[in-house]
């Protein structure tokens, strides 16, 4: 039984070293005095903006729970969702593996609110197949619109990343020709999948388009003057990024969702990149981590005020969690 997590950390410390060693040969002649240089000089209305965007991002993201209790057969106040899905998202994020690390956190929230495991497992799986419909979509249109200069850049023959676009588009669109035409539960082995109603399918599609759009604009505005291509151009290679990074299950995809910048921008000056993936990396990531580490532990003080002697218990309990990804 202990296999699989063995060697699910070793790819993850693999993945990672070989990241670090190509940041390394890639950044060994910058220094960090200018790097912080141009994160000084990168404009505050552009900033600002990126603050908007992702915003707005985690605020889509709170549609993904909202429409997952709806799917699991539930009721619960849009705040108390949005608040679950908020506190999940900020660390899955950062923590990786985010099926895990967010679910632990929507059990921890769900199931004091009176939901099942299987209700959780339900929003959880749900939420997953939200990200992924977007992903393929996007990545897919992206793989068959890009020029055929920028997809060089992945060392793949270009036939065959047109074909895999296609093929994405054509998940996307089975999945929603599914939920039209299926009302039954599908069965696979001992698995009763329910299958979404037509219109929250298509609202898994919008929302998830929409987060991934204003999730990569949070980048893409501070690191426009930079880039000299397109947005729907980036938005591909952002995208094959941010996969890379999930698969890598590294927390935040750290180091790996660089590295594939690096390889798929080889035009872009290597101090802009940096000094701007570090600001993505505090807008999009470490203040969301920060409010809902704040929330999450008030949550836990209000669900425990009177069993404030247990805090130890939890605590290793949590980190036993999340020590294989520290």
């Amino acid at each position: 039984s202990r296999i699989g997590p063995t060697i699910g950390a070793a790819l993850g410390v693999a993945i990672f070293a070989l990241a670090a060693w190509f940041l390394h040969r890639e950044l060994a002649n910058i220094q960090f005095s200018q790097v912080i240089e141009r994160v000084h000089n990168i404009a505050l209305w552009r900033i600002a903006l990126a603050v908007v965007f992702a915003f707005a991002s985690y605020s889509i993201l709170t549609g993904y729970d909202a429409l997952g209790v709806r799917y699991a057969g539930r009721r619960l106040p849009y705040l108390r969702t949005a608040l679950t899905s908020f506190m999940a998202y900020a660390v899955g994020h950062n923590v990786g593996i985010a099926a895990l690390s967010g679910g632990s956190i929507r059990y921890r929230v769900y199931s004091a609110l009176g939901l099942s495991a299987v209700e959780v497992t339900k929003i959880i799986a749900f939420c997953t197949v939200t990200f992924g419909l977007g992903t393929a979509f996007l990545l897919g249109l992206s793989l068959d619109l890009m020029p055929a200069t920028e997809l060089g850049v992945l060392g793949l023959p270009t036939l065959l990343l047109r074909a895999l676009g296609v093929v994405l588009i054509l998940a996307v669109a089975v999945y929603l020709i599914g939920s039209s035409l299926r009302r039954g539960p599908l069965q696979i082995g001992s698995w009763r999948i329910g299958i979404p109603a037509t219109g929250i399918a298509w609202l898994q599609l919008v929302l998830s388009l929409g987060d991934l759009i204003c999730a990569s604009s949070t980048l893409y505005i501070v690191l426009a003057p930079a880039l000299g291509i397109d947005y729907w151009t980036f938005l591909g290679l952002y995208l094959i990024a941010i996969a890379a990074g999930v698969l890598s299950s590294l927390p935040g995809g750290i180091g790996v969702f660089e590295a594939v910048l690096l390889i798929t921008l080889p035009n872009v000056d290597r101090e802009a990149l940096l000094s701007t993936v570090i600001v993505y990396r505090l807008i999009y990531y470490v203040a969301p981590l920060t409010l809902a580490l704040i929330f999450l532990a008030a949550h836990e003080i209000r669900l425990h005020r009177s069993k404030l002697f247990q805090a130890g218990d939890i605590a290793s309990d949590w980190l036993s969690k999340i020590a294989p990804q520290l």
